[in-house]
């Protein structure tokens, strides 16, 4: 069995459809940086103390966990929101290829809602104009 062509009123309802996720994967794009943010700042790097009986953490230790995390952090969100700038770029495309569809797939689907409701009033007469 084949697929039947689309109507120009299935094409509207998919692009209406599909601008709505767009929407939605804008909104997920944009949370990127700060889940990878969010994640990261649930990281802890562990710094070894002198010995049982001195549970001091040497500064110099502490500063070099404390730049590590930070670089690793810094790292992180860079690639996170050079994924967010990718994504966002791809859905700018996609949107401005339904907008500029969009104009004719209105003016057809206008077209063939015309149609089915002069169908319609004429199902709705008994087959009379």
């Amino acid at each position: 069995m084949t697929d039947q062509p689309k109507t120009a009123l299935d094409q509207f309802l998919a692009a209406a459809k599909r601008i709505e996720a767009i929407h939605s994967d804008v909104k997920s794009a944009r949370g990127i940086p700060d889940r990878v943010g969010y994640d990261i700042d649930k990281v802890a790097i562990r710094v070894e103390t002198g010995s049982y009986w001195n549970q001091n953490i040497p500064p110099l230790a502490a500063e070099a966990a404390k730049r590590i995390k930070d670089q690793v952090a810094a790292e992180f969100r860079a690639d996170a929101e050079h994924e967010r700038d990718a994504k966002l770029h791809a859905l700018a495309v996609e949107m401005e290829t339904i907008r500029a569809a969009l104009p004719s797939l209105a003016a057809q689907a206008s077209i063939e809602l015309g149609h089915q409701a002069r169908m319609l009033a004429y199902e709705a007469n008994g087959g009379a104009l």
